[in-house]
């Protein structure tokens, strides 16, 4: 091999190297949003340390060098992160001048509750889950009610708590994967009050458990979305593929500022 084609060699390594940097600093960043979400610090040491053993034992290191490259990587990715999490201060701060509600619509198990948990904790914000308000109220999960007194009777009691839920501002608020099965409860929610977000996932990836309508096997679920989900993205401000929960949170949270 001569000192062209080595060189040549080299220039692919390169290229190599920079989609490989590009890719990890991609995943720095999702764990950098993670961490603001969470509220973890930047700075781990114990991760730094376990990753240069790795590369010690595990990886074929031939150099020493390649340790102090990866601790340039290192300060590289706090650098990083420390920045991103300036952004999303500033997003937390500015969101908190709107009054608008945050309602999430969607199928059940589509990830509406933990969205909005980690939603509301973002923006410093309360929450409200109108399954939940309707099981402190009742002593039943709306699975058990349905099953005990039919589903008139459960989307009565969630139309009732809905009304008074968006009594108030500032709140964000899941919904039950059946809310817009009554056209008064569309009617509530697609008010200027409220900002609404679809959120869209998988069939195959829905939790189940625990929701007796979801229940009855692949097709009866095909069938309830098809049915519902022109009902969500009539009522929706925004759809959004429940892919990763953090990143769901942050377009959400980006998209609020804009409306």
């Amino acid at each position: 091999m001569d000192l062209g084609q080595i060189r040549t060699s080299i220039d692919q390594v390169d290229k190599d190297l920079v989609e490989l940097l590009n890719r990890r600093f991609d995943l720095v960043d999702k764990v950098g949003l993670y961490k603001f979400i969470e509220d973890i610090a930047i700075e781990n040491k114990d991760r730094e340390s376990n990753i240069k053993d790795r590369l010690i034992s595990d990886y074929g290191l031939k150099d020493e060098a390649i340790l102090d490259i990866f601790g340039e990587i290192f300060a590289v990715s706090k650098a990083r992160q420390a920045k991103n999490f300036a952004s999303y201060k500033e997003l937390q701060e500015e969101c908190k001048k709107k009054e608008e509600n945050i309602i999430l619509v969607g199928m059940p198990g589509s990830g509406k509750t933990t969205i909005g948990k980690k939603l509301a904790y973002f923006l410093n914000r309360d929450f409200i889950d109108i399954d939940e308000l309707i099981y402190k109220e009742n002593q039943s999960k709306p699975g058990e009610i349905i099953e005990k007194y039919g589903e008139s009777h459960f989307r009565s009691l969630e139309s009732d708590a809905l009304k008074r839920v968006l009594k108030e501002q500032g709140k964000v608020i899941a919904t039950g994967g059946g809310i817009l099965t009554k056209d008064e409860n569309l009617t509530y929610i697609k008010n200027p009050t409220n900002i609404v977000y679809y959120i869209d996932r998988n069939l195959e990836d829905l939790a189940i458990d625990g929701r007796p309508l979801s229940q009855g096997g692949p097709q009866v679920l095909i069938d309830l979305y098809n049915k519902r989900n022109i009902r969500y993205e009539t009522v929706c401000d925004l759809k959004i593929f429940n892919e990763d929960i953090y990143d769901t949170i942050y377009t959400i949270a980006k998209h609020y500022l804009t409306i």
